[in-house]
């Protein structure tokens, strides 16, 4: 503010050394402002994001993994920008109406994601992917799926799901079939573990390095571990630690592209794990790791997607339908 205050009243320049005073016009000092404003707006939106989700991972287990300084990359995050609670609402602490309410920032009832026995497509523009690339310009922001699971987490249509004699409700199409259409690149279809998908988009994170990007890695290990062999077992356990070890392969792809400090990485989860059980019917818990240092209160699993678009400068108010979080800064 100091220096917008000085060059608005400033009318002459005295060179001192050569005795020479050099009078500038005001246009021309109104004209540099607004080229200062220009670059301060234009790198306010510089940001890419990456929205890590650790299928399964309760924030119990990460807080005390992280206590024992088994997750570094959750820590280096944290001490870059924040740590915080995340609880799931309004729905079943189940993948597919996680990841709808994480990817979306809607409710059950209006992603039409209820649980994982009733699903059909996501409503075409409602997920954050379509909301970038029409509020940005489908142009000016790569959008990338990397999806652990099929099914839940699938982009399969009508006509490829009647042969599968599932029931009507579910032959309308997978969650993501209407999202895929406005994805750069999907990666997904099949299980897929943390590892395969790391080393896809680590692919990608070096295809897009030069353009402007979004992109989703889903982790689909602790919750493979944790149905396998439970909440408390050294399998579930070393699966979270391995997804961090992931999510520090991915902070140093960033940093050796010189991109890190562009782009801001988020990593949650879709629902926690019961305590000493293989499942999670009842599951809320869990969290929210970044290097985004605006984020600053804890929140909901629908306050997700308005943080994240808000940092690419997306009018939130002005999007329909509403979304039903807000930004967690």
């Amino acid at each position: 503010m100091k220096l917008i205050f000085l060059l608005q009243s400033c009318v002459l320049v005295i060179f001192s050394k050569r005795k020479l005073i050099v009078k500038l016009r005001y246009d021309f000092v109104k004209s540099l402002l607004l080229f200062l404003l220009l670059v301060v707006f234009v790198s306010a939106e510089t940001y890419n994001a990456i929205l890590v989700s650790w299928d399964g991972a309760g924030r119990k287990r990460v807080e005390a993994l992280m206590a024992e300084k088994k997750l570094p990359a959750l820590q280096t995050l944290k001490e870059e920008g924040a740590f915080v609670s995340i609880q799931v609402t309004g729905h079943g602490t189940v993948t597919s109406a996680g990841h709808a309410q994480m990817l979306t920032g809607l409710t059950s009832k209006v992603n039409k994601i209820t649980n994982n026995e009733r699903y059909e497509p996501i409503p075409e523009g409602y997920t954050i992917f379509e909301r970038l690339k029409k509020g940005l310009g489908k142009e000016n922001i790569v959008a990338v799926a990397l999806m652990g699971k099929s099914k839940y987490l699938g982009a399969l249509g009508p006509e490829a799901l009647q042969d599968k004699k599932l029931p009507k409700y579910l032959q309308k199409g997978e969650p993501y079939f209407n999202a895929k259409k406005q994805l750069d690149s999907w990666f997904g279809g099949s299980v897929n573990d943390a590892e395969t998908v790391t080393g896809k988009g680590l692919e990608y994170i070096e295809n897009y390095k030069d353009k402007r990007f979004f992109m989703f890695f889903h982790f689909a290990d602790p919750d493979t571990s944790g149905h396998s062999f439970g909440e408390g077992s050294a399998d579930y356990t070393g699966a979270l630690v391995n997804c961090d070890l992931l999510v520090g392969k991915i902070i140093s792809k960033l940093k050796v592209l010189n991109i890190y400090g562009k782009t801001l990485i988020y990593v949650t989860a879709d629902h926690g794990f019961n305590e000493g059980t293989n499942n999670h019917p009842d599951a809320p818990d869990i969290f929210l790791a970044t290097n985004d240092k605006t984020v600053k209160n804890s929140g909901t699993q629908a306050d997700i997607t308005p943080t994240i678009l808000k940092q690419f400068n997306i009018a939130l108010d002005k999007l329909d339908p509403p979304l039903a979080g807000k930004p967690l800064n």
